[in-house]
């Protein structure tokens, strides 16, 4: 089991899909065909059903590493954009060196947060109590 962030605008959509432009930097933010973490997953799903696919992040570590600049998660804040926390079974998720995928339809959201809170002294401990309350609660998380 896995807690995913992710990083939604109001209506469930990627913050790349709408909202404020965001700066890409090839190197910190790789393609999915570039991340060499998701070859596997690349090669087991068409394109076709890699659209089934959100993109987020497995720890803290990789959303930070990935959203390091303050003022693009002030920015998103400003626009209503989210920092959402799913719960999702190992079996619907590959992570990639940058970033991870995962089959939303297997998602539950079990919390939501402010972008700029992820920059916070304690979220990581935020984070662990989250994955430590979603394994007890999801006991049969391949269900989901």
């Amino acid at each position: 089991m896995y807690v995913i962030l992710r990083f939604e605008q109001a209506d469930g959509t990627g913050i790349y899909q709408s909202g404020p432009y965001i700066p890409y930097d090839a190197t910190r933010h790789p393609l999915p065909a570039c991340d060499g973490g998701l070859q596997a997953w690349r090669d087991e799903y068409s394109a076709e059903e890699r659209e089934n696919f959100f993109f987020g992040f497995d720890s803290v570590e990789q959303a930070r590493a990935w959203f390091y600049d303050w003022k693009v998660l002030v920015t998103l804040e400003q626009h209503g954009a989210k920092l959402r926390a799913f719960v999702v079974p190992d079996h619907a998720v590959h992570v990639g060196f940058a970033q991870t995928v995962f089959l939303v339809r297997h998602a539950e959201l079990i919390a939501e947060f402010d972008p700029t809170e992820l920059h916070d002294e304690d979220f990581c401990d935020v984070y662990d109590e989250l994955t430590d309350a979603a394994q007890l609660q999801y006991t049969d998380i391949d269900n989901i």
